[in-house]
């Protein structure tokens, strides 16, 4: 049973790794880069301090949570 539970764990984990690729691609070709790790651009930024975890979010079906975020 434990051997089960590790196989689904780790099926799980891979998915979800290879989701977060895919989305990091569907960035790349909506914004010609990837998201940065943080901006900031000296106040100038229109999301300051925002991650490229928040910024992954509409590309991971998430796009609510992120119109929250703004």
């Amino acid at each position: 049973v434990q051997k089960a539970r590790a196989a689904v764990a780790r099926i799980s984990c891979a998915n979800k790794l290879r989701q977060i690729g895919l989305a990091l691609h569907q960035h790349h070709d909506a914004h010609g880069a990837l998201p940065p790790g943080v901006s900031y651009d000296g106040g100038e930024s229109p999301q300051p301090f925002l991650s490229w975890n928040a910024r992954l979010l509409p590309f991971l079906e998430q796009g609510l949570a992120f119109q929250d975020r703004k």
